[in-house]
């Protein structure tokens, strides 16, 4: 959206640097005075490529951070042979909301699930990652 506005302006300002380039041709004096209205207009699209940029750029980085957590999630199962709580991430350094969200967020992928046995036995959540469970143990954990 912002990236369409930005383009917008310079198709507005290309009138304004024609009737600037026709009157420094004619020798006129308002032909300043047109020049920097289209400076300003092009000063105004590059502002607001720039917050696209910026923008996307964010959202890119904001992609990096949970792919970094959810390795940092799967480390932990693997260590806790398949098995997590928010508990053990806050541990290793996550904020209680980020380890809710990323576990959440990872459960409804369906890369994990949520053991209902072990949530009821401890009453801590407990999230199951089944591709991490040690063969053999899946058994003594159901």
């Amino acid at each position: 959206m912002l990236i369409l506005a930005s383009l917008g302006i310079i198709a507005i300002s290309l009138p304004v640097w024609f009737i600037t380039i026709m009157a420094v041709i004619a020798g006129r004096g308002w032909s300043v005075a047109t020049g920097l209205v289209g400076l300003a207009m092009l000063g105004a699209a590059a502002f607001v490529g720039y917050m696209a940029y910026s923008a996307l750029m964010e959202e890119k980085m904001e992609d990096a951070r949970y792919h970094n957590m959810e390795r940092q999630v799967l480390a932990m199962a693997k260590k806790n042979k398949g098995s997590v709580t928010v508990a053990d991430l806050i541990n290793v350094g996550f904020e209680s909301s980020q380890a809710e969200m990323v576990l959440d967020r990872m459960a409804r992928k369906g890369i994990c699930e949520i053991n209902l046995e072990a949530t009821e036995h401890t009453g801590i959540i407990t999230y199951s990652f089944p591709e991490l469970i040690p063969f053999g143990l899946e058994k003594q954990i159901e």
